[in-house]
This record gives C-alpha cells, structure tokens and sequence, in this order.
C-alpha cells in the first residue's frame, strides 16, 4: 500500500481556498476537517485558518494518509493572504508543525 500521499489532493484544496476573497477566508471556521477517499484509500484533509497580528490570514491544509497501527504519512501545503488580497505561498518551517 505505501505510505506516500497524492499530490493532487494536497494542493487542489489550497489552490480553490486561494480563489476566494480575504474575507471569505476571515470567515472560515479555525479547523474544518473532511476525509476523501482516493479508491480504498481514505484520507483526511484538515484546514487550519489563523488571523495573524499584521491582518494577514494564514491558511494551512494539512492531509494524512493513515497506514497501520496509528502510524502514516502527514503533508501539508498553504498560503498567507494580505486584506489586499496578495497571497504568499507558505514554505519549508512555517508548515513544520503540521508535517
């Protein structure tokens, strides 16, 4: 089976959470979470929204591949938005916490 995650599942949720507008993203719960299913493979898709001190909005979409005996495969992919709507796409040790 493998542990190793589909990428299109990964970043498809990123790039439609880009789409919409800076205050549609305020508006977002803190945590949602769904599980999707890719075959007999199940995974589940968290989305993580925080509002930042300088106004920014931070979205991290974190998916994990369960494997056995609790163990598995974690990734995550995310972006930063300004109330100007500029996004910022996240990297290396600000998605750490979430891999």
């Amino acid at each position: 089976m493998g542990t190793a995650i589909d990428k299109d599942v990964l970043y498809a949720k990123p790039r439609d959470l880009k789409r919409r507008t800076y205050n549609e993203l305020t508006n977002l719960a803190t945590y949602q979470e769904e599980v999707v299913r890719r075959g007999k493979v199940k995974l589940t898709v968290a989305v993580w929204k925080d509002v930042l001190t300088c106004g920014d909005v931070q979205i991290v979409v974190q998916v994990h591949k369960p494997w056995m005996l609790g163990f598995g495969a974690m990734t995550a992919a995310g972006f930063r938005m300004a109330p100007s709507g500029e996004t910022k796409d996240l990297e290396g040790n600000e998605l750490q916490e979430f891999t």
